[in-house]
């Protein structure tokens, strides 16, 4: 039986992030276990995992690629874990945005994520089990 590419990448991701290399980032901001999930601690989550700051993620103006790589996964994990928002209020969240800037953001993850763009697949990784553990109300430590 052959392993696809992703679960090998995903496997990779998940050797690469018990081997410490996301240490010091999961470390800088411990959000209680009893938080709810919303936009802004998703986006906290996103800034903690990709070192770019709330703020830069919601501002209006476009900025650099890292940090419209780090909006664009903010709103995808806002798509995923927060169903009874829809595209108009993550783009609301996220500086006024159009919903058809929504839309088109989460499909490019899920682009990204369906032909194994490294970075993208370790940072899904990284966020998604903050966010799966928060959701679960588990410790993450």
């Amino acid at each position: 039986m052959e392993i696809t590419p992703i679960v090998t990448e995903l496997l990779s991701a998940f050797k690469w992030a018990l081997q410490g290399h996301f240490k010091e980032k999961i470390d800088l901001v411990i959000i209680p276990v009893e938080a709810e999930l919303s936009e802004e601690l998703i986006t906290q989550v996103v800034s903690d995992a990709t070192g770019i700051s709330v703020e830069q993620m919601i501002d209006r103006r476009r900025g650099k690629i890292d940090v419209s790589e780090a909006r664009m996964l903010a709103m995808y994990f806002c798509y995923e874990f927060l169903p009874n928002a829809g595209y108009s209020s993550i783009g609301r969240h996220f500086g006024g945005r159009d919903h058809s800037t929504v839309s088109s953001n989460v499909q490019a993850i899920k682009d990204r994520l369906l032909f194994n763009d490294r970075r993208t697949v370790r940072l899904y990784f990284l966020i998604n089990t903050k966010l799966e553990a928060i959701k679960e109300k588990k410790p993450t430590k």
